[in-house]
């Protein structure tokens, strides 16, 4: 099964990407610094349908190298024709939820209007208010098609990891851990806060009986 399929490679990948990035070892995975902008931009697309385009559609060629990548709809037919919709919801969206919704927490990207079109190419650029984003996603899977190479499409695939890698370190909440404090500082501080509570509770019970015996009563009961 596709998504079976492409969750596994995902997951691969993703641990790939992230032990190099904790061994501070992370790098670009292309040469070309077009396509390295345009795999950038269409990661931080202020479209945030766009963002899961390319995750999608790469990892599903990755999956299948019979595809056609720049398909979303499988009635589009020919080629490579495939529902991109479902590797999307089954395998992109749950990775977005698990890490921390980095790619902007949409439930459903695939069924909004940027995306409501049988393909990623230049003949749907009219149905698009961020014309200039789609072309970027045009270009990235337009040259992924035209090399024919898993390989390069593995390369492709791992940029596309790194950049959301590197945006996740701008949207991930880091809380600060409190600052460590000795056993001898603990029992330092216990016994200051004991000694003051009990001066205190001293100082107010001795008011208590001052006034007590200013108001005539020793505190007594005679018999």
């Amino acid at each position: 099964m596709l998504s079976d399929e492409a969750r596994e490679i995902l997951r691969v990948e993703w641990a790939k990407i992230s032990a190099l990035a904790e061994a501070k070892k992370l790098k670009d995975w292309l040469s070309n610094p077009k396509l390295l902008e345009a795999v950038n931009l269409s990661t931080n697309s202020p479209t945030k349908t766009y963002r899961y385009v390319l995750p999608t559609q790469v990892l599903s060629k990755l999956a299948d190298s019979s595809l056609d990548s720049r398909c979303l709809q499988a009635s589009r037919g020919g080629y490579g024709a495939f529902d991109a919709r479902t590797v999307a919801h089954e395998v992109i969206v749950p990775f977005d939820q698990q890490n921390e919704n980095v790619l902007g927490g949409s439930q459903e990207p695939y069924v909004s209007n940027p995306l409501r079109v049988s393909e990623v190419s230049a003949i749907n650029r009219g149905a698009q208010k961020n014309k200039l984003g789609w072309d970027q996603l045009c270009f990235v899977l337009t040259t992924v098609e035209e090399k024919k190479n898993t390989e390069f499409t593995r390369l492709i695939f791992r940029q596309i990891l790194t950049e959301i890698y590197r945006r996740l370190s701008t949207v991930r909440v880091v809380y600060p851990a409190p600052r460590r404090v000795s056993l001898a500082k603990t029992i330092e501080v216990i016994q200051t806060f004991s000694q003051s509570t009990l001066v205190e509770t001293v100082f107010w019970h001795s008011r208590q009986h001052c006034s007590r015996l200013l108001a005539g009563d020793s505190g007594f009961t005679k018999k």
